[in-house]
């Protein structure tokens, strides 16, 4: 598996949600927006942050996953924290 296909720390694993948010702009210790974020490009990727309407509409989670990313190989709309293992079960190959 490509590690372009989904967003790494500096030593090349699979990104900690507290870097992720500095990636998306917040402080630290702030909290992802109620109303979401536009779509934004963060090492190649697409991610963008669901309103929290739009993620509990989604899901029937208690918490919903809220910070999503597209798959750059079939731009399936994805958790980013999942994008990892979808790329590694839908896209073994890559």
């Amino acid at each position: 598996m490509n590690k372009q296909h989904y967003i790494t720390n500096s030593a090349g694993w699979n990104i900690s949600s507290p870097r992720m948010n500095e990636l998306l702009g917040l402080n630290p210790g702030e909290k992802l927006p109620r109303e979401g974020m536009e779509p934004r490009m963060i090492q190649g990727i697409c991610v963008y942050v669901l309103s929290t309407d739009e993620a509990h509409q989604l899901s029937k989670a208690r918490k919903p996953h809220r910070v999503m990313a597209i798959c750059p190989i079939c731009e399936t709309h994805v958790s980013r924290g999942r994008l990892q293992q979808h790329v590694g079960y839908q896209h073994p190959s890559a």
